[in-house]
């Protein structure tokens, strides 16, 4: 009992601290959308000095928004930061990538929550829907060559096109670029650039030879990933210990691939009728 009373102690903190953060964002937002609107004959600060930290914000709004499964608003902030991207998209159009991934991912995630995913017809427009946004966001991508981007899109793609039906080619697709995972040396927890000689990024993980960190904490976050559960080693660490850096689609690497795409869906499926859901748009 005690347990269980620090369990939804913890839970109402994390709760209270999205609910927060989301306030913060969202006041952030509006003061940035203000300044678009009232300060656009300012000598000091030109459009895109402001329209940057807007989009960063809307970003940082639809993520939280997200988290807290807040389906609907999450996408209208992010296409609001695709709005604010086609007013200079000379100048911003580095963001369309993220933002695209993002509203895929929203969209995916809601797909794979338990109140959708055994919706039929509600699901497949979820995943439809997800599709099309990771597909411009890899389109984006090739416009922009020089951006310095992970490889979520293509884990995004792969899980889409497998719920899809077309799993074959999920499993090449995830296989490839889990291979390519395999030969990037970064943290894999903050990202930090692995530099030879230098003090940082030096452990590795032992069972896949694979995922390298700074220290201890990198490693932790990592290893659940709060960001994207679908993308944490704990999921990953046997597909890259198959691997173990040379391509080869053994029958024993598309099993645990195989294996990997099944474990995202619902823990069980959702015994009570759901009598209304979020926008699919």
């Amino acid at each position: 009992l005690k347990q269980q009373a620090e369990d939804r102690k913890m839970k109402e903190s994390r709760e209270r601290l999205h609910e927060e953060s989301i306030s913060y964002y969202t006041k952030s937002f509006d003061l940035l959308k203000d300044f678009l609107q009232f300060g656009a004959n300012s000598t000091v600060y030109t459009d895109i000095d402001i329209l940057a930290p807007a989009i960063q914000a809307s970003m940082r709004l639809g993520h939280q928004l997200a988290n807290n499964k807040k389906w609907s608003q999450a996408k209208e902030y992010y296409m609001r930061g695709v709005e604010l991207v086609q007013r200079d998209e000379n100048n911003l159009k580095f963001f369309m990538p993220m933002i695209y991934e993002e509203l895929g991912k929203v969209f995916l995630d809601q797909y794979l929550d338990s109140d959708y995913h055994y919706l039929e017809e509600e699901a497949k427009l979820l995943l439809r829907k997800a599709e099309e946004y990771t597909q411009k966001g890899l389109v984006a991508l090739k416009y922009n060559p020089n951006l310095v981007t992970d490889d979520t899109l293509y884990f995004d793609a792969a899980v889409e096109i497998y719920f899809l039906g077309k799993k074959e080619e999920a499993c090449k697709m995830l296989a490839i670029h889990l291979n390519a995972r395999t030969k990037v040396k970064k943290c894999a927890g903050c990202g930090h650039t692995w530099i030879k000689g230098a003090n940082v990024v030096k452990k590795i993980c032992t069972k896949c030879d694979a995922a390298c960190y700074c220290n201890d904490i990198c490693q932790q976050l990592n290893w659940k990933s709060a960001n994207d559960k679908r993308l944490s080693h704990k999921r990953l660490c046997p597909l890259l210990a198959e691997l173990k850096g040379s391509f080869k689609m053994t029958e024993s690497l598309q099993g645990k691939i195989l294996n990997f795409f099944e474990d995202l869906k619902p823990s069980k499926r959702r015994e009570a009728d759901v009598t209304s859901i979020d926008s699919i748009d």
